[in-house]
C-alpha cells in the first residue's frame, strides 16, 4: 500500500506527487515483465483522477493508455476508483479512441450518494453503501437490472472520524485486525524537490562546452 502517509513530512500536494511518481513506477515495471506473470495481483488505485492529473501530460498519456489497453496482459485485476461522472473527465483526448474499447471490457459500479451536514451551512456528499452497475457513459445513471444491493447492516458499526457516516472499511478492520498496515516512513532530503523527466539532458546541456582545437607544438631535446 502506497498513500500520502508514506511522505509525513511534506505538504499534502508534494505527498500526492510522490504518490502518483510510485505509481507510474509501478506501472512501468509491470509493463516491463513477461505477460500474465502477476495472475495474483490485485491492483486499487483510489483517488485515479487526482493522481492521474499530477503527472506530467506524456507520463498520464502513457500511464491511462496503459491501463486502458496493456494492464489486463500483466494477468492482474485493476480496480480503479473514479471520483467522476464519466470516462472521458478521466481519459480525455489523448487517448486515441482507446475509451470506447476500455468501456466494452469493463464493470462500470456505481454508488448512491447522500449529502450530509458538515456543520453551520456546509454539507458534503458521503457513500451510502447502495451499489449499481453503471452506464459505461454516465456513472450516475444505472443501467436496466442493474442493482446490487445495500452494504450489509454489520459492516456499518464503525463512524467515519471526520463525517460521522458509517465506515464499513473500519468495521472490516475490527473483524481482520491483520489488515492493519503500518507506513514504513520515506525520507527525502530537506529542499529536494521532484526533477522533471529531461533533467539529465538540462543539466548536459548546461556543463557542456564547445569543443576546441588543441594544437601540439614539437619541441626539440636540448
Amino acid at each position: 500500500m502506497t498513500s500520502a502517509l508514506k511522505y509525513p513530512d511534506i505538504d499534502a500536494d508534494g505527498a500526492d506527487q510522490l504518490v502518483a511518481r510510485d505509481l507510474l513506477k509501478f506501472l512501468k515495471g509491470l509493463d516491463g515483465s513477461k505477460p500474465y506473470s502477476h495472475k495474483s495481483l490485485l491492483l486499487v488505485i483510489d483517488e485515479a483522477m487526482r493522481l492521474l492529473s499530477l503527472l506530467e501530460e506524456s507520463d498520464r498519456t502513457w500511464a491511462i493508455q496503459y491501463l486502458l489497453s496493456r494492464f489486463a496482459k500483466s494477468g492482474g485485476t485493476l480496480i480503479t476508483v473514479l471520483h467522476g461522472s464519466n470516462l472521458t473527465s478521466v481519459v480525455g483526448k489523448a487517448t486515441a479512441g482507446l475509451a470506447d474499447t476500455f468501456k466494452q471490457s469493463v464493470n462500470f459500479i456505481g454508488c448512491v450518494a447522500q449529502a450530509v451536514s458538515a456543520g453551520g451551512l456546509r454539507k458534503m456528499n458521503v457513500a451510502s453503501g447502495e451499489y449499481f452497475k453503471a452506464n459505461p457513459n454516465n456513472f450516475g445513471e444505472p443501467v436496466s437490472g442493474g442493482n446490487l444491493g445495500m452494504i450489509p447492516e454489520w459492516l456499518k458499526t464503525h463512524l467515519h472520524p471526520g463525517n460521522g457516516q458509517p465506515d464499513p472499511a473500519r468495521t472490516l478492520l475490527q473483524f481482520f485486525p491483520e489488515l492493519v498496515q503500518e507506513h514504513e516512513k520515506a525520507f527525502i532530503p530537506r529542499g529536494e524537490k521532484i526533477a522533471p523527466s529531461d533533467a539529465v539532458n538540462h543539466l548536459e546541456s548546461i556543463f557542456s562546452k564547445p569543443y576546441q582545437e588543441v594544437e601540439f607544438l614539437e619541441v626539440e631535446e636540448m
